[in-house]
């Protein structure tokens, strides 16, 4: 039995969630995601880069509720972490700007 901690059952519960998502259910999948975000958080570390792209589902997830200022700031704090940790050049950090630029125009801000 691999338990609610394990990396898999972590793993899991993200694609269910990406399911939820990909159906349009937002709410459900934001629920799935805030829960890998905690589990990986505690699990893994606040700076993981399995927990950063599980800050950012979570970050979209939010955005499709029109959560918009959790899911810049969840998109912010992906950014920072992942340019300190990662590097600049790092493909998951080349894309969380990107994701950032998508989520003002998304909450209307430019």
């Amino acid at each position: 039995m691999l338990g609610p901690d394990h990396r898999d059952t972590v793993i899991s519960l993200v694609n269910l969630a990406n399911a939820y998502y990909a159906e349009g259910q937002y709410e459900q999948a934001e629920k799935l995601f805030s829960q890998a975000v905690e589990i990986t958080r505690r699990v893994m570390g606040p700076e993981h880069s399995f927990t950063l792209v599980s800050m950012n589902n979570l970050a979209a997830a939010y955005e499709f509720r029109g959560k918009y200022t959790e899911a810049e700031a969840l998109f912010s704090q992906s950014v920072k972490i992942g340019q300190r940790v990662l590097g600049p050049e790092h493909p998951f950090t080349l894309s969380f700007p990107f994701r950032v630029c998508i989520h003002v125009s998304t909450a209307g801000q430019i």
